[in-house]
């Protein structure tokens, strides 16, 4: 079993907490313009592609590694600047504002492990294209199965795809990978095993 670090934004992290998230979708980053094998845990899927052939794993781990998660944590400037120990922090996503007006916010990104309060095991890998998403995976993304997302036009009950797609342009449309462009994405499954705080 290995341990491997995961962002999620505050929407995420208290959709975790609730028990309503329990996939993420990432975006598979080929290192280079051959083709590449994607290691599945049940099966061998694979993107044809005339060049090289390229074996890549996926760096979230496999079935039974576990993820620490890493959120926007709030951290007392002072003692942020003596070192980066362990200190009293707060999390933004379900901490009220004005318990921590005089925190500094730091990204996830910044977030050591000893600060993660949340760890996940995962259950199930496996890869897709982003379009391929159900109704029933977003609800599993942590999509409220009733939900409106800005500019979806749809009959009661409203598609949580919407709202999905929403969310995953905001993500990842800076970035090139935009719902429209279809990439290929690792799918994982997970629960969550522990929260510390």
């Amino acid at each position: 079993m290995k341990e491997h670090p995961i962002s999620f934004t505050s929407e995420m992290v208290r959709a975790i907490l609730d028990g309503r998230k329990t996939q993420t979708r990432r975006v598979i980053k080929p290192t280079q313009k051959t083709e590449w094998l994607l290691c599945n845990d049940w099966a061998d899927s694979f993107i044809k592609n005339p060049d090289n052939f390229l074996v890549m794993a996926c760096p979230y781990g496999q079935s039974g590694d576990h993820l620490w998660v890493r959120e926007t944590f709030a951290v007392q400037p002072e003692l942020w600047a003596e070192g980066h120990g362990l200190q009293p922090i707060h999390y933004p996503a379900t901490t009220p504002k004005e318990q921590i007006e005089d925190y500094v916010f730091k990204p996830s990104i910044y977030m050591p492990r000893w600060a993660s309060r949340i760890t996940l095991e995962i259950v199930n890998m496996q890869v897709e294209r982003i379009q391929e998403i159900t109704w029933r995976e977003c609800i599993a993304e942590g999509i409220s199965s009733f939900t409106v997302a800005r500019g979806a036009l749809s009959d009661p009950p409203t598609d949580p795809r919407w709202k999905f797609i929403e969310l995953w342009n905001s993500i990842n449309a800076k970035r090139g990978y935009g719902w429209d462009v279809n990439t290929w994405v690792w799918v994982i499954e997970f629960k969550k095993l522990e929260q510390h705080q």
